[in-house]
């Protein structure tokens, strides 16, 4: 049985992939990589790649979605995937999970990057500034900024609650409110 959640991913794909031949029209193209409720995703930034994140199975799987074929699944969280998000060229992709973990996966091996243990209860939200070069991590009650290149902790901001970031787009910074 297809959770309404995983359902909703299903329907996303379908709309979003072309009928060969035909204009635009809608094709259903049933992805049942996932077993369990579908948590999270996020487009890879030229449009080609859906990532998808189980709360059940605690995996990432990887869509090409002009085929709606899995590329891959990344295996790695102990627990539910709670968030995603691609670097600003596509070529890295990091998550959190509710096992207090934030990793990076290099998107052209599925290989994992890196691992920081962090937070006492979850990993909420993951995201990428603008120019590539830090990641935001929301956990419990702060948000800790990140520099990839060396994989270091800049900054902590604290009294920032699980709710912080959401709804950012390239045109506008990343709200800090609780």
């Amino acid at each position: 049985m297809i959770s309404k959640t995983s359902a909703f991913m299903v329907a996303c794909v379908a709309f979003l992939l072309p009928a060969a031949g035909r204009a635009q029209k809608p094709e259903l193209v049933v992805a049942t990589g996932h077993w369990g409720r579908v948590t999270s995703m996020a487009f890879s930034p030229d449009g080609s790649v859906l990532a998808s994140g189980s709360e059940a199975d605690s995996t990432i799987r990887l869509w090409e979605l002009a085929t709606g074929r899995e590329l891959r699944t990344l295996t790695g969280h102990e627990f539910g995937i709670s968030s995603l998000a691609f670097s600003k060229d596509g070529s890295l992709l990091a998550s959190s999970s509710s096992d207090r973990t934030i990793k990076l996966w290099e998107v052209a091996s599925g290989r994992e990057l890196r691992t920081v243990t962090t937070y006492s209860r979850f990993a909420y939200v993951v995201e990428f500034s603008p120019d590539g070069r830090l990641l935001a991590t929301v956990g419990d009650d702060s948000v800790d900024l990140w520099e990839i290149g060396g994989w270091r902790k800049l900054r902590t901001i604290v009294g920032v609650g699980p709710h912080a970031v959401a709804g950012r787009d390239d045109d506008h910074p990343m709200p800090l409110g609780g």
